[in-house]
């Protein structure tokens, strides 16, 4: 009919107006990986992207932050992004070893881990780090999945445990006077 409405006209060419569930999207943001590949539609143009190619469906994320990210970057992000993912690995896993001997260090390490483990899995079908706060707080765990712990000690920030040496000395003056003079530095560390 020609004076069809345009809603009609669009969920007759567009399918459902919302997805049954994400992978619909999942499948849709798949689809967008293939078509651009190697650089991604570019950081945070999924929803304008979408918009172009699904108006009916409105969709603004793609229920899958690896997904979406892949889409958005292509692997000019994602090849960076893994090799990141796995130097991070190391370093975690090294610091978690090296807290051994600290057992309230190894207990900050592992939670720290285990809360990004189940982060990692959370955002198969999310999209949560891309509210401020949450990445915010995801960047702390990091922090503490890789902070260092001394020796018998513990993971705060104690300055002399950190390296601080203060040391004294006595020094003649121009007129004969002795006066003391202290000086503070501080160790280098990993």
């Amino acid at each position: 009919l020609p004076c069809q409405p345009v809603w009609q006209h669009h969920a007759a060419h567009a399918g459902p107006a919302v997805p049954a569930n994400a992978s619909g999207a999942w499948d849709d943001t798949g689809r967008l990986v293939g078509d651009f590949p190697a650089s991604g539609t570019g950081l945070n143009t999924y929803g304008a992207v979408m918009m172009v190619l699904l108006p009916a469906l409105r969709p603004t994320t793609g229920y899958n932050d690896y997904l979406q990210l892949a889409a958005e970057g292509g692997f000019l992000l994602l090849v960076p992004g893994l090799i990141l993912v796995v130097l991070f690995g190391r370093e975690a896993r090294r610091r978690l070893f090296a807290a051994s001997g600290d057992p309230e260090a190894r207990r900050v390490h592992v939670g720290a881990l285990a809360g990004l483990l189940m982060l990692a899995v959370y955002e198969l079908g999310s999209v949560s780090l891309q509210v401020p706060g949450n990445a915010a707080l995801f960047a702390v765990v990091c922090g503490m999945a890789i902070s260092r712990s001394e020796p018998g000690g513990s993971l705060h920030a104690d300055r002399e445990a950190s390296g601080r040496e203060t040391e004294r000395r006595h020094v003649s003056t121009s007129d004969g006077r002795e006066v003391s003079e202290s000086a503070t530095t501080w160790r280098g560390g990993d």
